[in-house]
């Protein structure tokens, strides 16, 4: 049975929950769940964002149906390997053998390393900075390696301002049904969480990271002015307006217990 959720006009979730799993990776405990969390674009050319983690492929993928509404897959973004975000690709890739495959280089070694299967024909490779247009809409692309695996970016829509985050910005817990800022209460519901997933990424992402990577700081890129921000990570997800994401998460000037974002909106 599909659940999906409209953010925009031409921008649905279609994503999924997973209330059974106990623990992430192995190693975080989730009393209240993950969610898996894609998008699609629907414009002169379809989009999605992402794909999800095998728990969760049937209602994904009755969603991606649903939404599509007889329509062709053109396109699938990539923006991170993590099996949360890429489990279910193969399958994707072979429901829609005409949906091209836009990511980066590393991105596109790392699909054949993993899936064992040749893209060459399919991937559109994008580096940063780069336009990509889907008919009203316009994506550019911004590289994070270390956010937190060397492969990640993030796409962002210069139409409707919409920054599509990959690793960036989630917490632990399934979705009950609230997507938007303005729907939950942050500071009740994520805070606890959101501390304990950034610590716990923040020792991993400091481990691993070694020198310094190129791109990494987050801040303003030249040209871009986001209103709304659209988190991707495995866990709970909804939009926000820039401003409530740096009240939220950033008050005040100290932020020692709390996650410091660099964003400002123009």
């Amino acid at each position: 049975m599909y659940c999906t959720k409209k953010i925009t006009e031409d921008l649905t979730w279609v994503g999924g929950n997973d209330r059974r799993l106990a623990m992430f990776e192995g190693v975080y405990s989730v009393p209240y769940g993950v969610s898996y969390n894609s998008y699609l674009l629907n414009d002169e050319k379809t989009v999605l964002f992402d794909t999800v983690d095998r728990a969760v492929a049937d209602v994904f993928f009755e969603n991606i149906e649903k939404t599509l509404n007889g329509r062709e897959l053109d396109y699938l973004v990539v923006h991170h390997m993590e099996p949360d975000h890429s489990a279910t690709m193969k399958e994707l890739m072979l429901r829609y053998p005409n949906a091209k495959i836009v990511c980066n280089a590393k991105i596109v070694a790392m699909i054949e390393q993993f899936f064992h299967t040749d893209i060459s024909d399919r991937a559109v490779v994008v580096n940063e900075g780069d336009v990509f247009e889907t008919g009203r809409h316009k994506l550019t692309f911004v590289m994070a390696p270390m956010v937190h695996w060397p492969e990640v970016m993030m796409s962002y829509d210069m139409t409707d301002k919409i920054l599509f985050s990959a690793d960036a910005f989630g917490c632990f817990g399934a979705l009950n049904g609230a997507i938007f800022a303005d729907e939950v209460d942050f500071d009740r519901d994520y805070m606890d969480e959101a501390r304990r997933y950034y610590t716990n990424r923040r020792k991993i992402r400091h481990a691993g990271a070694g020198r310094p990577q190129k791109g990494v700081k987050a801040g303003n890129r030249d040209g871009m002015s986001s209103s709304w921000l659209c988190m991707e990570k495995e866990h709970r997800r909804f939009y926000s307006k820039i401003s409530a994401v740096e009240h939220l998460y950033s008050r005040g000037k100290r932020c020692n217990d709390r996650l410091c974002i660099g964003i400002r909106q123009h």
